[in-house]
């Protein structure tokens, strides 16, 4: 699920979509859902058995929480997400993220 919030964000900023933005936020909040006790999260074991390299996913875990950041970073800058009535709940749900 997490490229899913990657093309979502920018629908839901240019059309000024809160229910577009709810889809975003629902995708990252499954993936923090499904993050294991140390912060990580499972990878499925490919074609030859193995699972991709700690490194790889160590990476993996740092590109989505760059990410998830530079999103919220955006959006908290928006005049339209920070003062919309349509974006009450979802303020809300970017503070506990």
């Amino acid at each position: 699920m997490q490229n899913q919030s990657s093309w979502i964000f920018p629908k839901a900023l240019e059309t000024k979509s809160s229910s577009e933005l709810e889809r975003a936020f629902t995708t990252i909040e499954y993936d923090f859902a499904h993050q294991s006790d140390d912060g990580g999260y499972e990878f499925p074991v490919g074609d030859s058995g193995t699972a991709p390299p700690v490194l790889s996913q160590a990476g993996s875990r740092s590109i989505f929480l760059a990410d998830v950041g530079q999103r919220l970073r955006l959006i908290g800058e928006l005049s339209w997400f920070s003062g919309s009535p349509d974006t009450t709940a979802l303020r809300k749900r970017a503070e506990l993220l």
